[in-house]
């Protein structure tokens, strides 16, 4: 049975979580170590487009599941103000299907391309200002991304992966500080824990942010 520890239980941490359940399913011991007295910032995240494929596949989130997590919003491009001087434009998050061609004559495969009033040839692709008009199409022909609020969209996700069910066990959250990281020829091989002590797993995923200058030396 494989021992992962995952530092940090931010955005990072817990769908390093997900990902890390939804491929080892029931072989693996997840353990994520975090200190609860460092919170979130305050503030909102936008995610890629992957993010509700994501979701789906290794929580069984519906777009209709997501958007019942308090602040979480649809959001389908981005409104750039001056990259084009004295300017601005919205950049969409949806993509031409594959073999069509832009204004340009570009083939568009997997390249994202701004779509307000129908034009393809805006956004930072060709430099050229498109208007700041949101299109007006079927917003199912969009690929929509959502915005967050880190904090409690976090919460649900843990809530989600504390639980015994399709996708794998349940994840284990420990509350507690990392106080020293032990290497050896640049590989983690233990963790020390002001309350749970020396720490060792099969595999450690650093996604602190906030005690990332333990982890340094190694970059």
């Amino acid at each position: 049975m494989k021992n992962i520890v995952i530092v940090g239980a931010g955005t990072a941490g817990v769908l390093s979580a997900a990902i890390c359940r939804k491929i080892w399913k029931y072989n693996a011991n997840i353990f994520v170590y975090y200190n609860s007295k460092k919170k979130c910032i305050g503030v909102g995240e936008s995610v890629a487009p992957g993010i509700i494929e994501f979701l789906d596949n290794t929580l069984g989130l519906s777009i209709e599941d997501i958007l019942r997590i308090s602040g979480t919003t649809l959001k389908l491009g981005i409104r750039y103000k001056n990259w084009i001087p004295d300017d601005e434009y919205f950049h969409g998050l949806d993509e031409l299907p594959e073999g069509d061609h832009d204004d340009h004559g570009y083939s568009c495969g997997n390249a994202l391309y701004s779509l307000p009033k129908d034009l393809y040839n805006g956004g930072m692709n060709f430099q050229v200002s498109t208007g700041t008009k949101v299109p007006d199409k079927d917003l199912s022909d969009y690929i929509p991304t959502i915005h967050i609020d880190t904090q409690e969209f976090i919460d649900h996700i843990i809530e989600l992966l504390k639980k015994d069910d399709m996708y794998g066990k349940p994840v284990n959250f420990i509350d507690d500080k990392i106080e020293k990281v032990n290497i050896d020829n640049n590989i983690i091989t233990s963790i020390e824990c002001k309350n749970s002590g020396e720490v060792t797993a099969d595999c450690f995923i650093d996604a602190s942010g906030f005690e990332r200058i333990l982890f340094k030396h190694l970059n």
